[in-house]
Parts: C-alpha cells; structure tokens; sequence
C-alpha cells in the first residue's frame, strides 16, 4: 500500500489532470506530444548524460538489453499470433501492444519515485532507445514489412533524442563543458519533462477506447506486463549490469503498452481496437503488476 500511494498513485494523480484537461477543455494532445518528443525529453537525456556518473559500459549494456528485448517480443508476438491463427493484420496489432512499452510516459516518474535520482537518469536512457525502437522498428511491424527501409528510417533520423545523445556522449568524451547559461536552459527544460510527460499520458488514455475483450487481447495484456519483465529478468542475468541498472531495466520491461503504437496501428491499420483496449487495459492493471514489481525490485 506504501508503494501505491507513494510510486504509482503521485503518477496518476498528475495524469489524471491531463485526462481531465483533455476532456473538459477539449485539449488537443498531439502539440504537447511534439513539445514533449522534440524539446523536453531530448533536453532530458541531453542534461542526464551529461550529469549521470553512469560509464560507456553500462550505457552500452542498457542499450543491448532495449534492443534485445524488443526483439525476443517481437518474435514470441509473430509465433504468438500463428498459434492463435490470426490474420496478418491482427498479428502486426497483436505483436506492437506486445512489444513496446511505455518507458518515458509512465516509466520514467515510477522510476524516479521508486529509485531516486541514480534510477531516473538510467530509466531516461533506456526510455530514448525504446523511442528510437519505436519511430523504426515498431513503423515496420505496424506496416508488417511493405515499407521501404527509407520511410521508416527518416522519420527517425529527425528524431531530436539521437542528435542529443551523440551530443552529450561527445562532449564528455572531449572534455568540454557547457557554458553557464547553456547549461541552466538545458537544466530547466529537462525539469520540465517529467510533468508534461505524465500530462500527457492522461491525454491520451483519455483519447483511447476500450473495444471486446477478446482471447488476442488477454494474450497481449500478459505478454506485456508478465512475460516482458520476466524476459527482462533473463536478460540482466546475462548482460550483468550494475545492482540499479538491473532493477531499472526489469521495471521499464514491466510497463504498460506505449500509447504511441496505437497511432502507428491507425496509420497502417494494423488492428487500431486491438492495440487500443490493450494499451488501456494494461495501463489500467499496471496498478497492481507494477506495484508488484517495486516491491519486488526494492526488495533485492
């Protein structure tokens, strides 16, 4: 109950005003989703990369376990999806719900609440990597592979956050350090994207819908927020990163379905109901399974 009221509760209590907002001042989410995409959450991993005591290693090992592990989910939701005989369409829906998760939205305040400042900076890391999977890899299997490799690869070049992390990673590797101003911007507008980040997670819930409740969304609910993690645990075992790192990794495995899958499950249709009652249910059960999992984690 502590750790309800004190992770997830704060998280949905912020998102709750944005769900609000949404509804009763008809807010449109999509500009503060592009605010959020190209100014905070790139100033976010710009100033935690630069600040963070955090070594190449261990950055290279984060990046392993996000990519490892979307793949091994996008393979068990494509063998998931024959097994359950369904169509093309409905397994392209059924892998995205599956595979990515919700990493900066709601991942990045529980890591912070749960962790402290140390976990936060880890979580914003891999949280930029599970943007960058997402605007690539996530475009391909919404699409199911019929677009060329250009229209999926320069969406996400023009993504901000790989253009912030090359730069920070260059700068401390020469040495330099940021002028006085440059660096207060910089630390105010990653200050800022927390709360906005939170806000518009309830402007979205407050967009989505709940459709039937059917065997493949079951499925992709427990894939997201049991299997994941549990795959997640696997990989720590093997990559071996530090204590913190770990339990970050795990947490951010154990997040609910990312809202921006369902945008790309409209664009190309790839079973826009499906995704959407799956993102809803698993941000609705996360309360619990997620609360597990701090529990868990602060346990070790």
């Amino acid at each position: 109950m502590g750790i309800i009221i004190n992770v997830v509760v704060p998280v949905f209590l912020i998102a709750g005003i944005g769900f609000s907002a949404r509804r009763w001042l008809d807010l449109d989410p999509r500009p503060v989703n592009r605010l959020a995409l190209y100014v905070f959450v790139p100033a976010l991993l710009f100033n935690a990369l630069l600040t963070t005591q955090m070594g190449g290693d261990e950055l290279t090992r984060i990046a392993i376990f996000a990519i490892a592990l979307t793949a091994v989910l996008i393979i068990l939701g494509m063998t998931t999806g024959r097994l359950l005989h369904l169509t093309r369409s409905e397994t392209s829906g059924f892998t995205l719900s599956m595979s990515f998760s919700n990493a900066a939205n709601y991942g990045l305040p529980v890591a912070l609440f749960a962790f402290g400042q140390d976990g936060f900076d880890r979580a914003v890391v891999f949280a930029s990597f599970s943007s960058i999977l997402i605007f690539t890899v996530a475009v391909f299997v919404a699409a199911r592979g019929k677009l060329p490799w250009r229209q999926a690869i320069l969406p996400a070049a023009r993504i901000p956050v790989i253009w912030a992390g090359l730069a920070a990673v260059a700068l401390r590797s020469l040495g330099i350090e940021l002028p006085t101003v440059v660096e207060r911007a910089v630390t105010v507008l990653s200050g800022g994207a927390v709360p906005i980040i939170i806000l518009l997670l309830g402007m979205q819930i407050a967009s989505m819908r709940l459709y039937a409740i059917r065997l493949p969304v079951l499925a992709a609910v427990a894939g997201r927020l049991l299997v994941s993690p549990a795959i997640g645990m696997v990989l720590v075992a093997l990559l071996q990163p530090s204590p913190l790192t770990a339990k970050v990794l795990i947490l951010e495995a154990a997040m609910p379905t990312a809202v921006n899958v369902t945008l790309l499950a409209s664009e190309f249709d790839a079973e826009p109901d499906l995704v959407s009652s799956v993102a809803l249910l698993t941000t609705a059960v996360s309360i619990i399974t997620v609360t597990g999992w701090v529990a868990y984690l602060q346990s070790l």
